[in-house]
């Protein structure tokens, strides 16, 4: 670089760098100025908008939230116990916002309703949650159109539901009955085996004593045949007679021992294998009964878990949000105006020197 460029660099650095610096400075010190100059007009927009905001927020009237929670019903439980929808929350939610609340809505304006247009319905659903939640603002002289409205919806949920239910829970019922009177004849039977089995008894107490007395017949018609004598032709005819009832007496014998040795026992083996099996089938029948009234308590039905209510605070910017938000920017408005106006001035006097 040559001595002359060196000469020209360090000019520049000494004249026009500091001129620069100080039109900044001034730049600076004009804006303040007119802000100091307009502190009028800003003071004027930022109070008018401070006042119409206080206006606004006194005069504007609050939204509550007004909710309700549905608690889908279950048919019945899985494997582990833990209760299965009646149906997809995602598919109820659907059903919701698609048909539910536009009828609902539609239904309120065919009324005649002043107050049910304008209202709007959300309804969502929690993660991992199978609750459906129903949700709606409104102003608090609207409080009961709007929980009508939310209740309608509930209710509209809980009638399709209901149906489903109902017919589960009467199938139910209908099994339930069914296997309760299954067990009350198997308990009766029961009786009759007990019945039975004394009529047993009783039948060989009976046989035993007919057999008793048959014997003690037999003792005494042989000792009858040892006296009579056969030598002549009554005699034989005697002897044949008392031979003949000898004869009826022991087969009367034999037959009483088997009735009483194999027939009896037979029947009561055969009442004790069927009372076993009746005792089976009565567990078999009271775990089914057991199982079906499981069933029937785990057949819940869609509920509002809670009233629909509306909220204790309001929903939405605060008045003191709004009177703080509008104040800054009037502020920011009355800077904008000041400037426009000093601009306004500037061109005015432009204006009239050129005429001059």
């Amino acid at each position: 670089m040559s001595n002359r460029q060196s000469a020209n660099l360090l000019y520049l650095s000494d004249h026009y760098h500091p001129q620069h610096q100080q039109e900044d400075e001034i730049n600076l010190i004009d804006i303040f100025q007119i802000l100091v100059r307009q502190k009028q007009i800003i003071f004027r927009v930022a109070l008018a908008c401070l006042l119409l905001s206080s206006a606004f927020s006194l005069l504007r009237q609050t939204r509550h939230d007004v909710s309700a929670v549905v608690q889908i019903g279950s048919l019945h439980n899985d494997a582990k116990g833990m209760p299965i929808p009646i149906e997809m929350t995602q598919d109820v939610l659907e059903k919701i916002k698609a048909a539910y609340i536009p009828f609902v809505l539609a239904q309120s304006i065919q009324k005649n309703t002043d107050n049910a247009t304008g209202h709007e319905i959300v309804a969502s659903v929690p993660k991992n949650a199978n609750i459906l939640l129903l949700k709606t603002s409104c102003k608090p002289t609207d409080e009961q159109v709007c929980k009508s409205l939310v209740d309608e919806v509930v209710e509209k949920i809980k009638a399709d539901h209901s149906l489903i239910t109902g017919l589960t829970t009467k199938n139910l019922q209908v099994k339930l009955a069914s296997a309760e009177n299954a067990l009350k004849s198997s308990r009766d039977e029961v009786k009759y085996i007990a019945s039975k089995r004394q009529r047993l008894f009783q039948t060989s107490e009976l046989l035993s004593s007919q057999l008793k007395e048959k014997k003690a017949m037999l003792v005494s018609t042989l000792k009858n045949r040892g006296k009579i004598k056969s030598g002549n032709a009554v005699g034989a005819m005697l002897a044949l007679q008392v031979d003949n009832e000898i004869k009826k007496n022991q087969e009367l014998i034999d037959g009483l021992e088997q009735r009483l040795t194999i027939g009896i026992n037979q029947d009561l083996d055969e009442l004790d294998i069927a009372e076993k099996n009746n005792v089976r089938l009565q567990n078999e029948q009271e775990n089914a009964i057991g199982q079906i009234k499981n069933q029937l308590l785990s057949v819940n039905k869609t509920k509002a878990i809670v009233p629909v209510l509306m909220s204790d605070k309001p929903v939405g910017i605060s008045s003191l949000l709004i009177v703080l938000i509008s104040t800054l920017l009037g502020v920011f408005l009355g800077v904008v105006a000041a400037f426009f106006y000093e601009f306004m001035a500037k061109v005015k006097e432009q204006n009239e020197g050129a005429t001059v």
